[in-house]
């Protein structure tokens, strides 16, 4: 078996881990269920994760994604249909890290019936939170527990660890490495499939995912250093500002997911920081209500734009998030538009 450290970029290396270790999480079973092509199915939790996987496996893997495209992942819950298609998949793979806060329970059944879970984000090296201790996820607090960077989280449960960010997407070359974790895991639970090929593929995509990182460097190396400063609408940029050198200054909504509110009195906080730091743009999620982002830009006034970025899910296909490829360089671009 091919060890995840092999597709190791940028420091990541926290991935040094076997896949086959990762996989003890789920058991030692795993569901056998083949699509209407014969093939084995994968389940991929959300439309990104889904992208990814299909990308990733090619046709060696018949991909089920349980959200449908334009559904928020914190608040998505699944049918008893879905419930099945977790239980009898060849693999499944997963966000991990409270993403998918309604489907972490049927995710942790799965496992302990013998299913093949995969989660990813607990072995991309994760980051904090930037304001961890204060980010709203009451219910994800642990009781001072620490984290250690560089830890692969030996404890297993990833869900319990509120204080890291799940939003791994928002940097390639990490999405990069996790294609390798994918396919070595798809490897493991169908070792029928030709491992040769998921490799190749798999090896092609990931030289993709590195070249779209270098890209959106390039794309935002026109914002200059005075301005490269985030206000987004929650706290979901903090992997792109990690790689590529931004400082998350504020979210208008607190915590890592959609679902929590904000008090008049931090939007208040968080208008003179606009003020004073000259924050140029507020971003917000496409398909998502702007009303309070464009509320805090006129508290601040003069020329604050609010500009709308994908952040949890894809677009139409044809659309410019309809792949993750699409989405990351979308996002950049607008970024780069705004704040260049």
């Amino acid at each position: 078996m091919r060890n995840g450290a092999t597709w190791v970029r940028h420091g990541v290396a926290s991935v040094a881990v076997s896949v086959s270790a990762v996989l003890v999480l789920a058991g030692c079973g795993g569901g056998d269920a083949t699509g209407s092509s014969g093939r084995p199915v994968v389940v991929a939790t959300t439309p990104i994760l889904g992208d990814i996987v299909s990308s990733t496996l090619g046709d060696a893997a018949e991909v089920v994604v349980l959200m449908p495209r334009g559904v928020d992942p914190h608040a998505f819950e699944p049918s008893a249909r879905q419930l099945g298609e977790l239980r009898d998949a060849s693999l499944v793979v997963a966000n991990g890290l409270g993403l998918e806060r309604g489907l972490q329970d049927a995710l942790d059944a799965a496992a302990a019936d013998g299913a093949n879970v995969l989660e990813l984000a607990p072995l991309l090296d994760p980051i904090v939170f930037a304001d961890a201790h204060d980010h709203g996820h009451d219910e994800a607090e642990h009781d001072g527990a620490e984290h250690d960077d560089g830890d692969a989280h030996d404890d297993g449960d990833a869900h319990e660890h509120g204080d890291l960010d799940p939003h791994v997407w928002f940097d390639p070359s990490r999405m990069a490495v996790a294609v390798g974790l994918i396919a070595d895991a798809f490897v493991d639970a169908a070792p029928d499939a030709d491992g040769d090929a998921v490799l190749a593929t798999a090896g092609a995509y990931a030289a993709e995912l590195r070249a779209l990182d270098a890209e959106v460097e390039e794309t935002l190396a026109v914002v200059p250093d005075g301005q490269r400063i985030l206000v987004t609408n929650h706290d979901t940029f903090g992997y792109m500002a990690d790689r590529y050198g931004f400082e998350v200054l504020g979210v208008v909504i607190p915590g890592g997911d959609t679902l929590a509110a904000p008090s008049a009195s931090a939007l208040d906080a968080l208008a003179d920081e606009i003020a004073r730091h000259g924050v140029r743009a507020v971003f917000t999620d496409e398909g998502v209500s702007s009303d309070l982002a464009r509320a805090l830009a006129g508290e601040v006034g003069g020329d604050v734009q609010v500009v709308a970025l994908f952040t949890d899910t894809l677009g139409a296909l044809d659309g410019p998030s309809g792949t993750y490829v699409d989405l990351i360089r979308t996002d950049a671009r607008r970024i780069a538009d705004a704040l260049g």
